[in-house]
């Protein structure tokens, strides 16, 4: 799940919206991240809760789903910082504009799975961002500038093998 934030729609209000998501790989050695391939979002499966709000948000005024159906990170380096916590730099694309973004990477954990056999991998992921920085300058200063970005993930954990 990937969940924005903390925009200030009307000064006093904080607004949440939920993307689908899909494309992320990550690779785990030894109980630490040491990459992240990507992460693609897909502003058409936006849910606020909202049908009109939705509408609104993958409009052409915010997300423009309809000409740029993807939101895409692209990492380029991870720095590890204890067994836990990590910050994965690399580029962000909103809106056909490419900016450099740095997301701060917490490792909640490793399970096993009975049922299935599997360990299931969770972690969280934060960043901030200026919409406008990417073009979607739309009502600012009204609705506010900075967004407050969180990534909720889960995975099953899978050998890494080399072809």
């Amino acid at each position: 799940m990937f969940s924005i934030r903390s925009i200030r729609p009307f000064l006093f209000q904080s607004a949440a919206s939920v993307f689908s998501m899909s494309g992320a790989t990550l690779r785990i050695m030894k109980a630490s991240l040491c990459s992240v391939s990507g992460i693609t979002l897909y502003p058409a499966g936006l849910h606020t809760g909202d049908g009109e709000m939705d509408e609104t948000l993958q409009g052409p005024d915010f997300f423009d789903a309809a000409q740029f159906p993807r939101v895409r990170f692209v990492s380029s380096t991870v720095k590890l910082l204890d067994k836990d916590n990590a910050t994965i730099a690399g580029q962000l694309t909103v809106l056909g504009v490419t900016k450099p973004f740095t997301l701060d990477v917490h490792f909640k954990g490793k399970e096993y799975e009975p049922e299935s056999g599997d360990y299931v991998v969770s972690f969280t992921a934060s960043g901030i961002i200026r919409r406008s920085d990417f073009g979607m300058s739309y009502l600012t200063p009204i609705i506010g500038d900075e967004v407050h970005l969180r990534i909720q993930a889960q995975g099953i954990d899978r050998p890494h093998v080399t072809p």
